[in-house]
């Protein structure tokens, strides 16, 4: 099963339209496009527990990348930091070999997530 990202309108446009699928179902995760400093950013925060990681920096060549190399390792290095054990961030890698993109719908989570775009910036 994909690992499933609602992203927002502004973010779709950014992502490959071969990653998009707006029938996937799967582990919910939310991801928005920030302007920081005249640079993309993407915020990802998990649905149920509004764990949210920060990818910083992002090129239009990252945007291809975006759902597995960049978002994964930012995230792999996150939970490193924190301490989480190794067994769970494989476990992690391996669930997010597959990732699509689809419209995001939580308004919740997305206002949870704006404040959390203050607080970055």
């Amino acid at each position: 099963m994909p690992l499933v990202v609602h992203a927002t309108q502004k973010l779709l446009v950014e992502i490959p339209a071969a990653l998009i699928d707006h029938n996937a179902v799967g582990e919910n995760w939310h991801a928005n496009l920030l302007r920081i400093d005249r640079r993309k950013c993407v915020l990802f925060t998990h649905e149920a527990t509004l764990y949210s990681v920060f990818v910083p920096g992002l090129r239009q060549a990252d945007f291809a990348a975006v759902g597995s190399r960049c978002s994964v390792n930012a995230c792999s290095k996150r939970l490193l930091w924190e301490g989480f054990p190794q067994a769970l961030i494989e476990r992690m890698l391996d669930a997010c070999q597959s990732v699509r993109f689809t419209r995001s719908s939580n308004r919740s989570v997305l206002g949870s997530m704006n404040d959390l775009r203050f607080q970055v910036e």
